[in-house]
């Protein structure tokens, strides 16, 4: 693993973090089923599968031999 990953980790967890707080503000204002909300909700879903394969890539290089 490189020093960069958990940086980058972080910065990803950030901006999911960010993005949901906009989606909910987004929806509270326009409604669930508005373009904007279900655009934004797509975004987050997008950061979150990100996270997801640094996650599977890094437990992965951790779980094979050197």
């Amino acid at each position: 693993m490189f020093p960069f990953d958990k940086v980058y980790q972080k910065v990803i967890l950030y901006r999911i973090a960010k993005k949901q707080r906009e989606m909910i503000e987004i929806g509270a204002r326009f409604g669930l089923n508005d373009s904007r909300t279900v655009e934004s909700s797509q975004e987050l879903d997008k950061l979150i599968t990100k996270y997801q394969e640094i996650n599977h890539i890094k437990s992965v290089q951790q779980s094979s031999p050197q």
